[in-house]
């Protein structure tokens, strides 16, 4: 990360939300309205960080360009990527399929929104049981950008393995 960036009354109704940086890396804002809520603090880093792990340059093209990977609404996921194999198991934007197929009803708005609920709800162990759950969580484990930072982020939330 790059910034860490404090916003109010957004109009979206976001409680944090990351975006590239135009000097390269990226920045997090956090609404200042749910700073007080730890739980909810800590639940909206971990998604957005599983976004810059996911979304980052050498895996991931903002923009409508031409796509040598898989396409969701925010761009190209690039061939290899974890965002790439989960869009193309699971569902791009729009087809992600039924709500007990998801861990919440946010992570069925898009491909990339699942698999940040899904990581998020691994992380923070509140994944329900599920024959579609359970393969796309084996799926982000196995990836080990995300494993490392699923184990770093339940070291440092004091969740133990």
């Amino acid at each position: 990360l790059r910034q860490l960036s404090v916003i109010s009354e957004d109009e979206r109704g976001l409680v944090g939300v990351v975006h590239p940086s135009a000097g390269g890396g990226w920045i997090l804002s956090l609404d200042a309205a749910d700073l007080g809520d730890r739980a909810l603090l800590e639940e909206t880093i971990v998604h957005e960080l599983s976004h810059v792990v996911t979304l980052a340059p050498d895996v991931f093209a903002f923009g409508d360009e031409p796509c040598d990977g898989v396409a969701i609404a925010l761009g190209c996921a690039r061939t290899g990527s974890v965002l790439a194999e989960f869009a193309a198991t699971f569902g791009p934007d729009g087809e992600a399929g039924p709500t007990h197929d998801h861990v919440n009803d946010y992570s069925a708005s898009a491909a990339h929104e699942d698999l940040a609920e899904t990581f998020t709800a691994l992380v923070l162990g509140w994944a329900p049981a599920g024959e579609t759950i359970d393969a796309k969580i084996a799926m982000l484990q196995a990836d080990p950008e995300l494993a490392a930072l699923m184990v770093e982020l339940r070291t440092r939330l004091g969740l133990g393995d």
